[in-house]
């Protein structure tokens, strides 16, 4: 997730309290901003692609060799 750049995560935005929503509402509309750049940008270098240009894209996190979250749902008891 993007905690680490952003100081929260986009399911924290989600499911805060109305006061808590307004602390943090900058920082979750810049991330939308941010990523809606990169879906940009990301499709311009797919129009590219020709003989000489190539594209790749990777998705780093579906690669992890272990499940990772910050969402309640990661938390399961095993017991």
């Amino acid at each position: 997730m993007l905690s680490i750049s952003i100081g929260f995560t986009v399911s924290d935005y989600e499911l805060a309290a109305p006061d808590r929503k307004l602390e943090i509402k900058k920082k979750y509309e810049d991330h939308i901003k941010e990523k809606d750049l990169c879906r940009q940008e990301k499709r311009l270098d797919r129009e590219n692609i020709n003989d000489t240009n190539i594209c790749t894209v990777y998705d780093l996190q579906a690669v992890m060799q272990c499940p990772t979250g910050e969402t309640s749902s990661f938390f399961i008891n095993l017991n």
